[in-house]
């Protein structure tokens, strides 16, 4: 029996679902969109334990979804490479906005809530 949680978590992945193969609709600006949309698909395609978590919560195995949708997007888009989610073709001067301190840490965390109160 599904648990009101477990309804909400898949309801979670399923828009993260459509924003990475339909794109994210509620970004206006289309180089803000652009980006957007390269990291809905970079969250599918890149293991991550924020993904892992909210699979696991909605019930589903996060390696068959990450496989799956791996597979998803490179149907969609030929121009993706599947093991990074990264278009070919997303222009230089968009960038993530995360500077290179971003870039050079790997593995940022953040507090629970119970730890930041």
């Amino acid at each position: 029996m599904k648990s009101p949680e477990q309804t909400l978590w898949k309801a979670v992945l399923l828009t993260a679902v459509e924003d990475a193969l339909q794109g994210v609709r509620s970004v206006e600006v289309s180089t803000a969109r652009a980006v957007a949309d390269a990291r809905a698909k970079l969250w599918f395609t890149q293991p991550t334990e924020n993904m892992a978590d909210v699979c696991n919560l909605a019930g589903f195995d996060p390696v068959a979804v990450r496989d799956a949708m791996r597979k998803r997007i490179a149907e969609l888009q030929p121009d993706v490479m599947p093991d990074r989610g990264v278009p070919a073709d997303l222009p230089a001067l968009t960038g993530t906005g995360a500077g290179t301190a971003a870039q050079d840490t790997p593995e940022i965390e953040f507090p629970n809530q119970e730890e930041a109160a």
